[in-house]
């Protein structure tokens, strides 16, 4: 389809990262083999972060900054909520 996509997960698959400061927004790369491969993103204050993956046909700051405009009230994006909700019916 050649469109633009972006990884967002719960738990970390592969990589490292440092630590990611405690207030929502915050991020730090998430390293593989020497690669950034992704973000550790904070979506709320003091809640584990979320795991945005380089995507197709965008950049990590562009994918970190569409996760962050769909953050409503919880720590997942509305369509992954929404999403990982349908899934569990």
């Amino acid at each position: 389809m050649d469109i633009p996509t972006i990884g967002v997960a719960k738990s970390i698959l592969v990589g490292k990262h440092q630590p990611v400061p405690p207030e929502k927004g915050q991020w730090v790369p998430l390293v593989h083999q020497q690669e950034v491969i992704g973000a550790a993103l904070r979506s709320r204050i003091n809640v584990k972060p979320l795991y945005i993956s380089l995507g197709h046909k965008i950049s990590l700051e562009t994918a970190i900054a569409y996760v962050q405009s769909c953050l409503i009230k919880y720590r997942l994006p509305e369509p992954t909520r929404l999403a990982d909700k349908l899934s569990k019916l």
